[in-house]
């Protein structure tokens, strides 16, 4: 009887998950010009998908609440009552980013932090770029990310609880942008090797600053890297930039592949 219960009760909570899913469909335009926004990412629940060149998703997922994002413009909220038929369309405000730019060290340390913010108030400032893999490879956040531990890239951790932070900057209206610097990486390039640009002799190349660069032929680079990106977007990133996404300034650096112009240029843009 106990059996027969439990399996009653598992079978209402099924039909029950089933009846709440639902078929979204829309298109997103730009509020001033009307043209349709390509890659805008739409979410019910926790399903997410892109618009097509046109403009327009589908998606099937649980909630009353439709999300909406795209790069360059506001972020919009709407009940999906509101959407009367597939041929929907929703406005997307343009935003202008006007902000300041904070260093891993930055962002960590309360006094640069909040001069940053003061300025950004002062000059109706409304954005923030904020590191999240830095110039020297280092995440100052705990991150769930084996091989950014194994290789001690978030050691030691500075910020403590970083949604925490992500939720104070939010209150303050703040469009946040995390930034990854992709091919300079120290801690990689020491750890792993095999994934480091190496100079005329072999060894592991260095440059200017006595720090190590990643083969942006190197696959494994690109995963690590993006992996970073969708923990920055699960925080509550509007946007991720990818700075140093190029091949070290340096003649006599050697990669797991021929360097030249067509190689060079199908690694940056393939990938």
């Amino acid at each position: 009887m106990n059996r027969l219960i439990t399996c009653l009760l598992v079978l209402v909570v099924v039909v029950a998950s089933a009846a709440a899913a639902q078929a979204i469909e829309g298109k997103i335009i730009d509020a001033q010009t009307k043209a349709p926004i390509h890659a805008a990412v739409a979410t019910l629940g926790d399903q997410a998908v892109r618009t097509d060149k046109e403009g327009a998703f589908r998606l099937e997922g649980t909630g009353e609440i439709l999300k909406l994002r795209a790069a360059g413009y506001k972020r919009r909220e709407m009940a999906t009552s509101e959407l009367g038929n597939p041929q929907t369309e929703i406005a997307l405000e343009p935003f202008k980013v006007k902000g300041l730019y904070l260093t891993v060290y930055g962002v960590f340390s309360k006094k640069l932090r909040g001069a940053v913010l003061e300025a950004v108030k002062e000059n109706n400032l409304n954005a923030l770029v904020i590191d999240i893999k830095g110039d020297k490879g280092f995440i100052p956040f705990k991150v769930d990310l084996p091989l950014a531990e194994e290789i001690g890239a978030n050691k030691p951790i500075l910020i403590k609880d970083m949604k925490e932070l992500m939720g104070r900057l939010k209150e303050q209206g703040l469009y946040l942008i995390a930034r990854i610097v992709v091919f300079k990486d120290d801690p990689l390039a020491a750890a792993k090797p095999h994934l480091a640009v190496k100079d005329k002799s072999g060894a592991v190349f260095r440059d200017r600053e006595k720090l190590r660069w990643v083969d942006p032929f190197r696959q494994e680079v690109w995963d690590y890297n993006i992996a970073i990106a969708k923990i920055g977007a699960e925080l509550g990133f509007d946007e991720v930039q990818f700075d140093y996404v190029r091949f070290p300034d340096n003649r006599g650096a050697g990669f797991s592949k021929p360097a030249n112009e067509e190689s060079r240029t199908e690694a940056i843009t393939a990938s």
